[in-house]
């Protein structure tokens, strides 16, 4: 499944087949995908970490 791009932040880590490799809940999860990054919005010089599933 590709990751919408709605919600905007700069993505580190992106699993697009995560219901694939979910742990112990691999084929059994509503979770399709997951990206780990900075959040758009950031305090000056703070860098805010965001996630998308």
């Amino acid at each position: 499944m590709k990751l919408p791009a709605v919600f905007k932040h700069r993505p580190i880590v992106v699993s697009e087949n995560y219901e694939q490799v979910d742990c112990r809940f691999a084929g059994n999860t509503d979770a399709k995908g997951f990206s780990l990054g900075l959040a758009q919005r950031s305090d000056r010089g703070k860098a805010a970490i965001s996630t998308k599933l």
